[in-house]
């Protein structure tokens, strides 16, 4: 015949359970604290000599374009201005359309450069128009290698065409090739 065990376990059984899982974690506990982690801060301060001087030519690298940016900007201006006179070239109030353009562009399309002026000279066979400026540069990297502002100079100039000859040249040469024919 076969005994049956009961499932029932005392309090002083669960106790001694209970006190041998603490006293196994706790060991794992100090096991873990006497564990030495040796990082040097070598790593820290390598970085953070690294860093100054990677962010400032960061900076000089971010205004640098800024500056090639307003360069292009001021060229642009300069292109648009002098089309805009050629194709105004016959209107009574054509310097007065070129000075509201020339407002207008001016205010809204630099990032950061200084006392940009833009002068428009319409003549009778030519539209020349130059634009200057000054682009500062922040910070110190800038300032030893190329000093605090750099200059923009950009100027174009267009022919004033007068398209109506030029049409009735071509029609001629067109009925001259067909009476030819």
């Amino acid at each position: 015949m076969m005994r049956w065990k009961s499932t029932k376990t005392t309090r002083s059984q669960e106790g001694i359970r209970h006190r041998r899982n603490l006293q196994k974690r706790v060991s794992n506990i100090k096991i873990v604290q006497n564990v030495k982690l040796t990082v040097s801060g070598s790593f820290t301060v390598e970085a953070a000599l690294l860093m100054t001087i990677m962010i400032p030519v960061l900076t000089a690298l971010i205004y640098g374009t800024f500056y090639v940016h307003d360069n292009g900007v001021m060229q642009g201006i300069a292109c648009e201005l002098a089309a805009m006179g050629s194709n105004l070239a016959w209107e009574k109030d054509r310097t007065g359309e070129l000075e509201k353009r020339k407002k207008a562009l001016i205010s809204s399309r630099f990032t950061d450069t200084r006392q940009a002026t833009v002068s428009v000279s319409a003549g009778k066979d030519r539209v020349t128009v130059s634009g200057s400026g000054e682009f500062y540069f922040p910070g110190l990297v800038m300032r030893l290698f190329a000093g605090s502002t750099r200059k923009i100079f950009k100027g174009w100039s267009r022919e004033l065409l007068r398209p109506a000859e030029k049409i009735r040249k071509v029609r001629g040469l067109e009925y001259v090739a067909e009476f030819l024919d």
